[in-house]
């Protein structure tokens, strides 16, 4: 079968154009955690646990605020993250 050279030209061009293209850039999930102390040993073994994790994961990152145990700095990082758009928050409080 013969066929036009100027149109398997353009088929040729037109799939290494395609083919040679960037694949779909992954989504990216960011992960805020407002900390209201980091002075426990459980609550630092948390934390490390969840970084563990998150290196497992490229898409994943893992974004970790120690409040102080000030209630108005947890409140104020929380709001900036809620003003980031985090996919995922995660409050830990101090006990009341």
């Amino acid at each position: 079968m013969k066929g036009n050279p100027l149109y398997m030209l353009l088929w040729l061009f037109l799939i290494l154009c395609f083919a040679c293209s960037p694949g779909k850039k992954e989504k990216k999930y960011v992960i805020g955690v407002s900390q209201c102390s980091m002075t426990d040993i459980w609550r630092q073994s948390m934390i490390r646990d969840m970084e563990v994790e998150a290196l497992n994961h490229p898409e994943i990152e893992l974004v970790v605020m120690d409040a102080i145990q000030d209630n108005d700095t947890q409140i104020s990082q929380i709001k900036g993250f809620i003003k980031k758009k985090v996919d995922l928050l995660i409050e830990v409080t101090k006990r009341v």
